[in-house]
C-alpha cells in the first residue's frame, strides 16, 4: 500500500485516491489479478516475480474493497 501511495498521492482533501472506485470495482480488479497469477503459475516456466506482483495487487484490491464496502454499506449505507 505504501508503494501505490507513493504513485497515487492523495487528494487534496487527504483523502486517498483510491477512495474514488468503488467496492465492487476493487473487488473486480482483485479478482483479475488472482487470475492473473493463476495463470502465470501455470505457464512451463513460470515467473515468479509476476506472481508475487499479481498476488500483491490482489491483497491490495481485497483490502481496497473491505474498506470501500465498509463505508459505501455499513457507515453510508
Amino acid at each position: 500500500m505504501a508503494l501505490g501511495a507513493e504513485r497515487y498521492p492523495r487528494e487534496e482533501d487527504g483523502t486517498p485516491n483510491w477512495h474514488r472506485v468503488d467496492w465492487i470495482s476493487n473487488l473486480d480488479h482483485c479478482l483479475e489479478h488472482a487470475f492473473n497469477a493463476s495463470h502465470e503459475r501455470n505457464h512451463n516456466d513460470p515467473n515468479k516475480e509476476k506472481i508475487l506482483g499479481e498476488l500483491s495487487h490482489a491483497a491490495a484490491r481485497a483490502l481496497m474493497a473491505l474498506e470501500m464496502f465498509l463505508i459505501e454499506e455499513i457507515i453510508n449505507g
